[in-house]
């Protein structure tokens, strides 16, 4: 009865961590957030001359933007709950009357953000090329995949979490009447950008 239990447990452990691989794998959408920003000339040569092709399973626009540290959408719930990406804020700095001390502050939390997500997007990437590797010898024992995964979902997680605490960090240099204009600017944007998705899919049922 105990060793029943006990691969019942070891079941629903595996499980969740397979759930949450693939939720955080969604969640890494292109929907742009704070960290959307351009890449540096350092980060696109690496993305350039890296060996992509050894990476078979992951699409390159994803491969790219973790070695550039792009947020993909991993921060978006905490723009839409009201806490700033320093990206955006450096965007809107007049509108949100930024101070220069602030100015130094929000550039400070994008560095340190931009550095976390690139490592832990190396991190990553390499966990993908060991699952990878399992697949490239003799039998894969399933346990070595679990193994695997979990890893993927726990380096997943912290690479989303460079850019949520970003946005927390951020939250903290700016005062309630900037957040609140900092919301208000962002639901404008978001609105424009659905409205110009609205036109184009108009205009190509207008061309079939």
């Amino acid at each position: 009865m105990k060793k029943i239990v006990s691969r019942s447990m070891s079941s629903l452990f595996i499980a969740a961590g397979l759930l949450l691989c693939f939720g955080l794998m969604t969640t890494f959408s292109p929907v742009q957030s704070q960290s959307d920003a351009e890449p540096s000339d350092a980060s696109k040569e690496s993305a350039d001359t890296s060996d992509i092709e050894a990476l078979q399973a992951m699409p390159r626009r994803q491969f790219n933007n973790l070695l550039q540290g792009r947020g993909m959408g991993a921060a978006r719930i905490a723009d839409m709950k009201g806490y700033p990406g320093p990206m955006h804020v450096l965007e809107m700095a007049e509108e949100l009357e930024i101070s220069d001390e602030q100015r130094e502050q929000t550039e400070q939390i994008m560095q340190r953000m931009r550095s976390t997500a690139q490592q832990r997007g190396r991190e990553l990437i390499e966990a993908e090329r060991k699952l990878e590797a399992l697949f490239d010898g003799g039998p894969v024992q399933p346990s070595a995949v679990d193994a695997a995964l979990l890893e993927i979902a726990n380096l997943q997680a912290r690479v989303r979490a460079a850019h949520l605490h970003a946005h927390i960090e951020q939250a903290r240099v700016m005062s309630d009447e900037q957040i609140a204009k900092y919301a208000e600017l962002r639901a404008t944007t978001r609105e424009d950008r659905r409205a110009n998705m609205r036109r184009m899919n108009r205009e190509r049922v207008r061309e079939r």
